[in-house]
């Protein structure tokens, strides 16, 4: 559920949408967002879930070395940085 403030009517939104499924008959099968958290632990519940911040976006997983096949012109940009780092690495060295 998103982040509602008390007067921008994302929550009374939200309500009445879950208002209208429980009250449905026959009741669609696909609940709206909140319906367990309501069901579970009641309106007080809800209420707190819904006011909480939505979640960031997902950042993408991280590739283990090898999970996949790199072009030629990544192995060769590849090899160019490692020299370039090795080089920096020589020369802080000395």
């Amino acid at each position: 559920m998103s982040a509602a403030t008390p007067h921008d009517g994302r929550d009374t939104r939200a309500y009445e949408e879950l208002r209208a499924w429980a009250t449905a008959r026959p009741r669609a099968s696909r609940s709206p967002p909140g319906a367990l958290v309501f069901l579970r632990g009641g309106l007080v519940a809800w209420l707190r879930a819904s006011s909480r911040p939505a979640p960031g976006p997902r950042r993408p997983a991280l590739l283990r070395p090898g999970a996949v096949a790199a072009s030629g012109r990544d192995q060769a940009l590849t090899a160019v940085l490692v020299s370039m780092i090795e080089r920096c690495q020589g020369e802080a060295s000395r």
